[in-house]
């Protein structure tokens, strides 16, 4: 529905004399610029917590737990030193089978569920937007445990890995720009999901990936050869459940700050709509408190 002119100029508005006008645009001023700036402050501080997660992340799975553990040079120069009694390979070695996904067109109805690209979040399976089909080969089912990774997308997203934890409401598939890794005895998948996630293994994904109109690929024979440092499974198990911790932690923090700036900018829009419809006395008002 568009609004006429004649609609526009039917429209009643407050018409104050001009004194109150400027009494409440000063008003406004003073009082945006401080919630602005509340907003700005609590933004700055969602950015240093994501920060703060990437440290996190990047030494726990490049350095482990143990600040007195001595150190090797990992012959990998993006990687640097890393424990000595870590393991160093390729990622293949870790991996028992590596299988493309299924090409069948999707719908929103199905017997079987089907991952694409944009259900990796943040090293999970997001379920709220998948496509399903009605028929899949039973050796292209996921099974938990399983990891699956971006081989085909935009630059940024481009070698993202989620864990396969199970869904126990339907099968689940995995389209075929998707590919799925699936963990030898040498690596925990939960491990390896932080490491592939972390930021020195995905600058490394994005390096090596071809660039393509509007999105890039990374082969999964070339992925196979990422260096990778593995420690024992014990400490692997430590790294995780201390991660896990951490991480929850650096969420609770941003989940608050995230609702804080939700509640700051809907004051700011209460309080300027208050203000020139006259529900705000701002001639006695003398400061608002959040």
């Amino acid at each position: 529905m568009e609004l006429s002119t004649d609609d526009i100029k039917s429209i009643h508005i407050p018409d104050p004399p001009i004194s109150r006008q400027r009494a409440i645009a000063d008003y406004l001023d003073r009082e945006t610029v401080r919630l602005d700036e509340l907003v700005a402050a609590k933004e700055r501080l969602l950015a240093l917590l994501a920060e703060k997660r990437r440290a996190i992340v990047t030494r726990a799975v490049t350095r482990g737990l143990d600040a007195r553990a001595p150190l090797r040079d990992s012959g990998t120069p993006w990687l640097g030193e890393i424990p000595a009694h870590w393991k160093s390979c390729h990622l293949k070695r870790v991996l028992s089978a590596v299988d493309y996904g299924i090409s069948a067109q999707v719908d929103t109805s199905g017997e079987i569920a089907v991952l694409r690209m944009g259900d990796i979040q943040d090293g999970e399976i997001d379920y709220s937007n998948v496509g399903f089909v009605d028929e899949a080969d039973d050796a292209l089912l996921l099974r938990p445990g399983d990891l699956v990774f971006n081989r085909t997308n935009s630059l940024d997203r481009i070698g993202k890995v989620g864990l396969f934890r199970g869904a126990s409401a339907y099968p689940v598939s995995f389209a075929s720009y998707l590919v799925r890794l699936r963990c030898n005895d040498a690596a925990l998948p939960e491990f390896l999901v932080w490491l592939l996630n972390s930021i020195p293994v995905l600058a490394w994904a994005r390096a090596e990936a071809l660039p393509a109109i509007g999105q890039a690929n990374l082969n999964p024979h070339r992925y196979g050869y990422l260096p990778v440092s593995i420690p024992p499974l014990a400490e692997q198990r430590a790294i995780v459940g201390f991660l896990e911790i951490e991480c929850e932690k650096l969420h609770v923090l941003r989940a608050e700050s995230v609702r804080t700036i939700g509640l700051l900018k809907e004051r700011r829009a209460a309080l300027i709509a208050a203000a020139v419809t006259g529900m705000l006395d701002v001639g006695s008002h003398h400061e608002v408190t959040l």
